[in-house]
């Protein structure tokens, strides 16, 4: 897998990381989240598609909150307009809330 436009990185309260991507050539309107482990090893990807527009994740930042949920900022585009988005996920990647 390539990290065309990689995001922000959080680390994990099992001292692994968690990253967001906006795309890679193979799905451009979407992103993923993906899970390493602190030896880098892959624990999981999570594909979000379906966007209508190119979504720009993470590149606004991320952060762990203190019930290890997760944040982190984004932008769609479509037309060349912005819309700003706040993407919220469990410590298993999947979707708690999208604003």
């Amino acid at each position: 897998m390539t990290l065309d436009n990689p995001g922000a990185v959080v680390q994990t309260t099992d001292s692994g990381f968690m990253a967001v991507s906006s795309h890679s050539p193979s799905f451009e309107n979407g992103f993923f989240n993906l899970k390493v482990d602190k030896n880098g090893d892959t624990l999981w990807i999570k594909k979000f598609l379906g966007y209508q527009g190119w979504i720009s994740i993470g590149n606004y930042g991320g952060a762990r909150l203190s019930d290890s949920t997760y944040f982190f900022a984004g932008a769609l585009v479509v037309g060349g307009r912005y819309s700003a988005y706040l993407f919220h996920f469990d410590q298993n990647g999947d979707t708690l809330k999208v604003m």
